[in-house]
């Protein structure tokens, strides 16, 4: 089953563009402008979450807590434009938006979780074994 991605952005024409990028990886991308988008997550219960670089930083700030604090194992990736980034930091940063850079955030993130979902721990003494 391919990974359900949502993103975000107030940018009609660069949502399809980026959508059209991330189906074509295999994605199952949903989109959302900023003010849609804590609904349409709940609908569509995505593991991921792309937000563009349009996104006025206060309101980025404010829309990542409200996301994070709604659904918080969804990882969060920022789309920015500038070398320097105020407040909280994302799961991950891409610059500019690049496909390529934004693909390979998007895998290795994805990667990372499955890593952690198929590690088995040893099973834990309790004391009580003989």
């Amino acid at each position: 089953m391919p990974h359900k991605i949502l993103l975000i952005g107030p940018d009609a024409p660069l949502r399809a563009s980026r959508r059209h990028l991330l189906e074509r990886a295999g994605y199952l991308v949903k989109t959302a402008t900023d003010h849609s988008a804590l609904e349409r997550l709940a609908e569509d219960g995505c593991e991921m979450v792309v937000l563009g670089a349009s996104i006025p930083e206060n309101g980025y700030a404010q829309l990542e807590d409200r996301l994070r604090q709604a659904h918080p194992r969804a990882f969060i990736v920022k789309i920015q434009q500038f070398e320097a980034h105020r407040g909280k930091a994302p799961d991950t940063f891409v610059e500019n938006g690049m496909p390529a850079e934004l693909l390979e955030a998007i895998a290795t993130l994805f990667n990372l979780e499955r890593e952690r979902l198929t590690t088995v721990l040893p099973p834990r003494h309790t004391g009580t074994e003989g």
